[in-house]
């Protein structure tokens, strides 16, 4: 179940760094849009850090008991 949830959560952060390739419109502010998918990427990356390390922690105190 850990495996299936990880790998959703890394199919999201793969879109979101793909629609992050996308140009930007004009008129938009180049700085805060690319400041905005920057931010969501290292959320991203940051969010399946946490996730992973909650089951492996998870799984080896189970392991330890």
């Amino acid at each position: 179940m850990h495996a299936k949830l990880l790998d959703y959560l890394k199919k999201a952060r793969d879109r979101q760094v793909m629609d992050g390739l996308n140009p930007v419109s004009p008129g938009i502010d180049v700085t805060y849009e690319f400041g905005r998918r920057i931010g969501n990427r290292i959320g991203m990356d940051y969010m399946l850090l946490l996730a992973d390390k909650f089951f492996n922690d998870d799984e080896s105190k189970d392991d330890k008991l």
